[in-house]
């Protein structure tokens, strides 16, 4: 009996150590979740040709220009039409290169014409992260993984002005895919 209690006392405290030592990570909302795998999901219907294609784009080749410094902007719109046959933007990539720094945007809109999610991934050494991903609900942050490494929410507030920022871009890609609908 003596050494049963001693067993389960070990017992009890090694599960108390193990608890205390091990840091639960930050979860993420089900929302972000929802996103994620709806992004992946347009993704796959873009890749599969699945939806219908717009691009343009800004010196193509990416020579250099008259200042001698390499510029390139791209646009790439996937779409589908509802039931009134109105466009409905899916998801929009804006490429820009300047020089040696490249920058990727990618914006999944929801049904409202909203950014829902955007993905940034750029080589400028004047940002400290690769890759952040921004996940948006009703227009506000829900989300924020830089590099794969999730910001608390508590944390997110260094980072306001880049999601305002992301936000006001898709705005504008999104109203440009219009504006270039119009001509069609």
């Amino acid at each position: 009996m003596k050494k049963l209690l001693c067993v389960s006392l070990l017992l009890v405290w090694a599960m108390i150590g193990y608890a205390q030592e091990t840091k639960r990570p930050v979860r993420e909302p089900s929302t972000t979740r929802y996103l994620k795998d709806l992004y992946q999901y347009v993704k796959d219907k873009a890749r599969r040709n699945q939806y219908y294609m717009n691009e343009f784009s800004v010196n193509t080749h990416s020579l250099a220009w008259k200042d001698n410094k390499v510029k390139h902007k791209a646009y790439i719109f996937y779409y589908s039409f509802s039931g009134d046959n109105k466009p409905l933007l899916r998801l929009a990539v804006l490429v820009q290169k300047q020089d040696k720094t490249e920058t990727r945007y990618e914006f999944m809109y929801d049904n409202e014409g909203n950014v829902a999610f955007c993905f940034e991934k750029q080589n400028d050494d004047a940002f400290p992260y690769r890759e952040c991903q921004v996940f948006y609900e009703k227009g506000l942050c829900i989300n924020l993984i830089l590099d794969k490494e999730v910001i608390d929410q508590k944390a997110t507030e260094p980072y306001q002005d880049k999601i305002n920022h992301f936000k006001t871009i898709g705005k504008e890609v999104y109203n440009k895919f219009f504006q270039d609908q119009d001509g069609i």
